[in-house]
């Protein structure tokens, strides 16, 4: 009995080893596990770390001027310099806007959301608009700024280099003119990784001033036209300026050539700068068409003035009732600023000059525009108010 109770205690106190002997190996094993997956989460770290790295190194781009220039991985926040960059971006990008550069008017808001509609009145820093405070423009911490000017000159690349040494901002120069929005949309689409929206737009842009290069070479006789602007419908632009270019795009005769004979004041021919004129110097010229343009955003009273002073009654346009006032809803469609709206207005005015060359269903095109541009679907009602404008 006394050794069979001698062996059943070995025998449990064998079993009690082997059983802390157990124990040991499974906490050993638990404790590998355990840093092996210290291990990999450290692994991991670094691997984000390592691409958290990549994501905040900047971007070496070419903008449009041929600047070399840096830009964050992330865009979130644009400021554009002036109306002509504004009112690009938003066609693109409104949401990452970080505000205009004038206060919209009634008849702009109509077609703006709303919440686009509070973005903040910054001003601009370039070009002729009410300037913006610098300090007011960085409290919003744009990750972009966007110079667009129709033509980059020197003068464009110093200001771009300027507002990137004062505001410490990356500048992109863009180069958007009626010829080449299709080139401004695809930089603009590869920057703001917006490139399929960017190709729509800018197909379409591009379409458009082809259909007008291909109707402008049918036209035989040209339809003699004056761009009336100002109250007193006395201030014009002359031919081959950037603020008519739809007109001359579209095969009008501006009328307003300046030259020794002429009477008017103002630069010369293709000079860009507006000029003021005689109604002797318009009786001369006898325009067969009167377009009548806006002040920025407030309509003129050019209209009326034309319509019902006796000056103006002997010249053609005005006898036979061959006025017509520019759409600028939400955007001017003809000049000031002259960016992406006048896309809409080349068939506007093809279709007034030229009925049966530009013939196209305008109500249809304006439908077209609005919803591809300004991601806006217009009644038949606000349609009709566009065109009648």
């Amino acid at each position: 009995m006394l050794k069979n109770k001698k062996i059943v205690i070995l025998i449990t106190i064998a079993a009690l080893i082997f059983t802390l002997l157990g124990c040991s190996n499974v906490d050993d094993s638990v404790n590998d596990d355990a840093d092996d997956k210290e291990a990999v989460q450290l692994n991991n770290e670094d691997v984000e770390a390592g691409e958290n790295n990549e994501e905040t190194q900047p971007v070496k781009i070419l903008d449009m001027a041929g600047r070399e220039v840096s830009l964050p991985q992330q865009i979130n926040k644009v400021y554009g310099v002036n109306n002509n960059s504004t009112f690009l971006l938003y066609t693109l990008i409104p949401e990452r806007m970080i505000g205009w550069n004038i206060k919209l008017a009634d008849h702009t808001k109509q077609f703006i959301p709303e919440k686009y509609q509070k973005y903040p009145v910054l001003g601009s820093i370039y070009g002729n608009s009410k300037m913006a405070n610098p300090e007011e423009i960085l409290n919003y911490s744009p990750d972009v700024i966007v110079v667009t000017d129709s033509k980059i000159t020197e003068k464009t690349k110093e200001a771009a280099e300027d507002f990137e040494k004062r505001l410490n901002v990356p500048v992109i120069v863009v180069e958007a003119n009626i010829t080449n929005y299709d080139k401004a949309y695809e930089f603009l689409g590869k920057v703001f990784n917006e490139t399929e929206k960017a190709q729509r737009l800018g197909t379409y842009s591009k379409k458009t001033y082809e259909y007008a290069k291909e109707k402008s070479a049918l036209i035989d006789q040209k339809v003699k036209v004056y761009y009336a602007r100002e109250d007193n419908g006395l201030t014009t632009d002359v031919k081959g300026s950037p603020h008519a270019e739809v007109l001359d795009l579209v095969g009008g005769e501006n009328v307003a050539v300046l030259n020794k004979d002429s009477q008017g004041s103002g630069k010369g021919s293709g000079e860009g700068k507006s000029v003021t004129v005689s109604i002797e110097q318009l009786l001369t010229w006898n325009p067969e068409v009167i377009i009548v343009g806006h002040s920025g955003s407030r309509k003129t009273t050019a209209l009326e003035t034309i319509k019902n002073e006796e000056t103006w009654a002997a010249i053609d346009a005005v006898k036979n009732d061959k006025v017509y006032t520019i759409p600028y809803s939400p955007f001017n469609w003809f000049d000031r600023p002259p960016s992406v709206n006048r896309i809409i207005g080349v068939k506007w005015l093809g279709n007034i000059l030229y009925p049966e060359i530009y013939d196209i269903d305008m109500k249809q095109e304006v439908k077209e525009f609005f919803n591809l541009f300004y991601n806006y679907d217009l009644s038949e009602e606000e349609i009709k108010t566009l065109l009648q404008q």
